[in-house]
């Protein structure tokens, strides 16, 4: 996969993909397999916004059915079961569990009930390959075993828990990049930093865009018969800004924190508690709220705080204030496990559209639909359909339906999807060491993020024997992985390189002798002088909050992980 910017201005495509996260990575994937002629664009690097920042989980739709939303439940269990299959080495089963209380809805009785239906009303052969290598089975537990697992954080109203399967992707952002990977192999051309900076338009009819490369400061056209605008929270605002004439509406965002300590809170399991009412044994914060506990190289996600963004996704940023709201939440859930800002590793967040509803009550949420949009309907404008998603699981078959709409107006129907069944970058087979050089962590290691692609790792660790050495700091990630990166994932800077080419900074600091050692190899392969390097270190340096501050409540916006 090789970044060449020049050549998009040189042809005409069939579909023109602006957005590298996962909605748009799937989109493109799916049009190359249908036979397209394809080119991918993103502004920054790919998955480096909302795609980087969940909680990590591909959701199997249970809790919909809270809601009677036997639609979405469906689809959700479908789509588990297919990230499974087709990324095995990246989206691993997780044992969950909720506790159960009283004699209503969290009852023992009811979550029993909720686990019947679901297995009555999930799709049958979507079953993952690894299903029999340890995705558990829904089971309600006694309150001696729930206890067990909560130690500490079990209330004496416990009665027992409800335990349930779901899948951890152990890499989001190697995820997107592994799906870019197999449709480059497939005829995608692809290029980050490269930004829409309007659209073509003839007689209403949208036929590509006038791009910059933000490398080199180029400008140039890219041609395409449709234009697909998957760029996420940007995506209506992108559309009214470039155009000027399609619809006014620029909805309400919500931004959704996640945090990263470094510790495991619950071992073996990640854990949802809902934070009581006010009087009922607990003080709440923010009334009745779910926070997921969920175990992670290491350390524990904790999410999701949800707030309120007006304006420009440009000018997202997590507030010190959030932050501090976000740990007074945990606490009332979690009072014994005193979780504080010294605890805190990393902060991940994205931006997602708000269900309207929800602002009105008071308790912001995302909506519970993404949004999709052909513009000829709408707005009476040929050749650009734009689609924005809300949740990480549902991302191909979203990408699917989009596809087939822009099959049909390019006078192409009758090709089917094909990402159902065909497994991503690294996910058709094992890994192996030949050399037999490796310890066990660095291959185990290989193997969760490039999957049956670390060979091409250890072919350069092979050829240059400094590069099958750990980066400094690490006990997992070799110096090879980074040559990888710039020289086949087109990365361009030292945030791409340890925060989506490589896991050295996704889950906390990895130390300052490890990214000056990773920004000197960069410098090498990149061409970087002392005050690039200087500049590139800085930048790294700025993603982490600092939590040391947040007691005295220093003002102004506190930038993050995804910012």
């Amino acid at each position: 996969m090789n970044r060449d910017a020049a050549s998009l201005a040189g042809k005409e495509y069939d579909l023109l993909v602006i957005g590298g996260g996962v909605y748009g990575a799937f989109a493109a994937w799916d049009a190359v397999l249908r036979g397209l002629k394809v080119a991918l664009v993103e502004k920054g690097d790919f998955a480096a916004g909302t795609s980087a920042n969940s909680l990590k989980i591909a959701h199997g739709g249970l809790r919909y059915l809270q809601n009677a939303d036997i639609a979405r439940t469906r689809e959700s269990a479908r789509e588990q079961g297919i990230f499974l299959s087709i990324a095995p080495h990246l989206v691993h089963p997780l044992r969950c569990l909720i506790p159960t209380e009283g004699y209503l809805t969290r009852s023992r009785c009811a979550m029993a009930c909720a686990f019947g239906i679901y297995g009555a009303v999930k799709p049958r052969g979507y079953v993952p390959a690894n299903d029999g290598a340890g995705f558990p089975p829904c089971r309600i537990v006694s309150r001696k075993e729930c206890r067990t697992i909560l130690g500490s954080a079990a209330m004496p109203s416990v009665t027992g828990g409800a335990v349930w399967g779901e899948g951890l992707i152990y890499n989001t952002e190697r995820f997107v990049i592994s799906i870019l990977r197999s449709a480059a192999s497939n005829g995608l051309d692809v290029a980050n930093y490269i930004e829409a900076k309007r659209f073509l338009l003839r007689d209403r009819r949208v036929f590509g865009i006038e791009a910059l490369d933000r490398l080199n400061g180029d400008h140039f056209e890219i041609r395409a018969r449709c234009t697909l605008n998957a760029t996420g929270p940007w995506a209506r605002h992108m559309a009214r800004r470039l155009t000027g004439n399609l619809r006014e509406e620029t909805p309400s965002l919500v931004k959704a924190i996640d945090l990263i300590v470094g510790r495991t809170l619950f071992d073996g399991y990640a854990v949802g508690l809902r934070s009581w009412p006010a009087g009922a044994g607990r003080p709440s914060m923010d009334g009745s709220r779910l926070y997921f506990f969920v175990p992670w190289r290491g350390t524990t996600m904790i999410g999701t705080h949800y707030t309120p963004h007006r304006g420009g996704p440009d000018a997202a940023a997590v507030e010190e204030r959030e932050i501090e709201e976000f740990l007074g939440g945990i606490q009332a859930v979690l009072p014994e496990r005193s979780i504080a800002a010294k605890d805190i590793r990393a902060l991940h967040f994205g931006l997602l559209p708000m269900d309207p509803a929800s602002d009105r009550r008071g308790a912001p949420s995302p909506a519970s639909k993404p949004w999709f949009c052909d513009h000829a309907r709408s707005d009476g404008m040929e050749g650009i359909v734009s689609v924005q998603g809300v949740k990480y699981t549902t991302a191909r078959a979203v990408a699917e339906r989009t596809v087939d709409c822009i099959a049909k107006k390019l006078g192409v129907p009758g090709k089917t999807c094909r990402t159902g069944m065909t497994p991503i970058f690294g996910g058709d087979g094992s890994s192996s060491d030949p050399s037999g050089i490796f310890p066990e962590t660095v291959l185990q290691h290989l193997a969760r993020n490039y999957g049956s692609e670390s060979s091409r790792i250890l072919g350069y660790a092979a050829q240059r024997p400094e590069l099958a050495r750990t980066v400094a700091g690490s006990q997992e990630v070799l110096r090879a992985e980074l040559l990888h990166g710039i020289r086949e994932e087109m990365a361009q800077s030292l945030g791409d390189l340890v925060f989506r080419r490589t896991d050295l900074g996704t889950a906390g600091h990895p130390g300052r002798e490890c990214l000056e050692e990773c920004a000197r190899l960069a410098a090498v392969e990149l061409g970087w002088d002392d005050q690039r390097i200087s500049r590139e270190l800085e930048s790294v340096e700025r993603s982490y909050p600092d939590t040391a501050a947040l007691p005295a409540r220093k003002a102004g916006p506190a930038r993050v992980s995804g910012a």
